[in-house]
Order: C-alpha cells, then structure tokens, then sequence
C-alpha cells in the first residue's frame, strides 16, 4: 500500500473520529491541513478564548485549561492527526463547560450572602467611578452636584396641600382684622373663591416633584353623576392652565402671596374722595 492511500486511509479515520467533537470545533478542523499539522493562526484562537476565561473569577478551571493549551502546542510540532483532533476536542469541551451556567450551590444563606456581597461591589465600584470622575473633572462634577443639591431641596420643601390650607386661613384672618372700607377688593374675590372651592371639594393638587400646582376641578370627588363620571367630560389636560389657582415652590404659594400683596389698601376708596 503506498503512502498515498495511507494519508487517505489516516484522513478517513480522522473524519469519523471528528463527527463526534463539539459545533465550536469544527471552523478550527476546516483549517487543519492534509499533513496534520496545527495552524498558528488556530493555536492563537484556541488560545485566546482560554485567556478570556483566565480572566474570569474561577482561576482554577483556567489553570487547567491552559495546562491543555500546552498540550495543543506540543502536538503541533508532531503526532497524528487523530491525537491533535482529540486535544481539540477536550479543549473545546471544557471551554464549553465553564461558558454553561450551573445549579447554584450551598444552601439558601449561602446564596443570600452572595447576592448581597455581589451587591456590595457593584455599588463599591460606582462609588470608585464617582470619586474618580469627580477628580478628573471638578467643574464638571462642581455643575451637577449643585444641580442635585437644589434638586433635592426643592424635593424637600415642596408644599403640599395642607400647606396651602394653611396659608389660606392664616390670610383670611389678616383680611379680618382690617376693616371692611380699607379691604384690597381682589384679596378678598381670591380668598373667598378658594374657601368657596375648599368648601365644594374642587381643588386638586398636582405634583411635580419640585413643585406643586393647585387647579379647580368640576365637582367634587364624592360625586357620581354621569357628568362627573365620563372621562370625556372630565377636564382635560390642554385645558389645565386655564384651572390653575396657585403654584407652590419652596415653601411657598406664590399666586397666594402676589394677592395679598396691599391686602389692607383699598383704591377704590381714595378714587371715591
């Protein structure tokens, strides 16, 4: 039999040995030649992938993929085709291994800790990124600091609903101790408006988050009527800024305020002298 027909016989062999490797093989057995012999470029691939693992937390499973990559090397200086292919095939195993996930182990405490310690560095790390950014660019980090220090602020004192009762009681009882003649007219239409829609349950408050808005709604809550009912009839929100009765930001009502500005001068009674 000459040498010819034993190469073939050999490629044979090797073909039926390589039906039973794994998928991720077989791009790096296309580039094998008819000689046996390894390529370079394929030893560097195989090579890499064991790196990106060596890269990951499970050092020990990489160590001895490595051991295997010297294996992989040594087999392409000599050594059949069949002893390479089997070298391909084991690597290419236990790369496919370490690349499946597996059944959490330990106990239910065990798991709990991890998840928490796992957490623990993740926030670890953002916190380093922080520090660092905020060192590389001061000015930068200077901005948004203020930004989500006024933020928080105004998150802080952003008056609710309460609030403006309050305000508005404590303005009616100014109204009260001034007489009647000396009354700013437009201090009293607002002040009596808003006990008018406090006593009929249609104010509503709106919030933003920094601010809040009150507006006047149509009826009150408890009302059940087909009018009050249907969202088509319902106010809508383009039509908003027409219901809007007062704006709170930081503590304050400034709709509220701007009326009760002179709340104890009345005009209309020096234009009647």
């Amino acid at each position: 039999m000459n040498p010819k027909t034993n190469l073939d016989q050999q490629i044979e062999e090797s073909t039926q040995n390589a039906s039973d490797i794994h998928e991720e093989v077989t791009p790096l057995l296309s580039r094998i030649n008819l000689h046996g012999v390894i390529t370079q470029s394929m030893i560097e691939d195989a090579e890499k992938s064991v790196n990106d693992y060596m890269r990951d937390s499970r050092r020990d499973k990489g160590k001895t993929l490595k051991k295997h990559m010297s294996v992989l090397r040594s087999s392409g200086r000599g050594g059949s085709l069949h002893d390479k292919i089997k070298t391909l095939k084991t690597l290419t195993d236990r790369l496919h291994k370490l690349d499946s996930p597996k059944k959490s182990e330990g106990t239910i405490f065990k798991r709990w800790g991890m998840y928490w310690k796992n957490l623990y560095k993740d926030y670890k790390e953002a916190a380093v990124d922080v520090v660092t950014e905020c060192k590389e660019r001061p000015i930068k980090s200077t901005i948004y600091g203020l930004g989500l220090a006024g933020g928080y602020y105004c998150i802080k004192n952003n008056p609710d609903e309460r609030s403006y009762r309050e305000d508005l009681l404590i303005n009616e009882m100014k109204l009260t101790q001034v007489g009647e003649s000396t009354r700013n007219p437009e201090s009293i239409k607002h002040v009596n408006l808003m006990k008018d829609c406090i006593n009929t349950n249609t104010l509503r408050r709106f919030t933003l988050g920094i601010f809040s808005i009150m507006w006047i709604d149509n009826s009150s809550k408890n009302c059940t009527s087909y009018k009050c009912t249907c969202n088509y009839l319902k106010p809508q929100i383009i039509s908003l800024h027409e219901r809007i009765a007062d704006v709170g930001f930081i503590n304050k009502w400034w709709i509220l305020d701007r009326k009760m500005i002179d709340y104890d001068i009345n005009n209309d009674e020096f234009a009647n002298t």
